[in-house]
């Protein structure tokens, strides 16, 4: 089982241990390359930490922006609605005015024509 655990272990960091593991003196190069090692992980996690706290600064800014929109564009839906209702209640009196008007043009057309009958 030994073995097998050291064969897998060849070419990575657990077979340069063990290889160093014969020679002592190796040890402090195998310890100075996992502290390399560790040092670059720990930069490329700081960086992905300052790249994640921007991303979600933004993310907070384009969420309030998006309310802002939202609130903007459904307060001119209300204004485009109450818009409409007046044009529709003006458009609904001119339609009124015109019947009279149609009504009284009628009457009065067929009075001056029975007047200039009688003359």
């Amino acid at each position: 089982m030994y073995s097998g655990y050291v064969k897998a272990l060849n070419g990575g960091i657990g077979g340069t241990m063990l290889a160093a593991g014969s020679h002592p003196e190796e040890y402090g190069k195998v310890i100075s390359q996992l502290e390399n090692s560790n040092q670059s992980l720990m930069n490329i996690l700081q960086e992905y930490n300052e790249k994640y706290e921007g991303l979600a600064k933004n993310y907070e800014v384009i969420k309030r922006n998006e309310e802002i929109v939202r609130n903007h564009l459904f307060e001119s839906n209300v204004k485009w609605i109450n818009f409409l209702k007046e044009v529709i209640i003006l458009t609904n009196e001119v339609f009124l005015m015109l019947e009279l008007l149609k009504y009284f043009l009628a009457r009065h057309y067929k009075w001056l024509i029975h007047r200039k009958l009688e003359q």
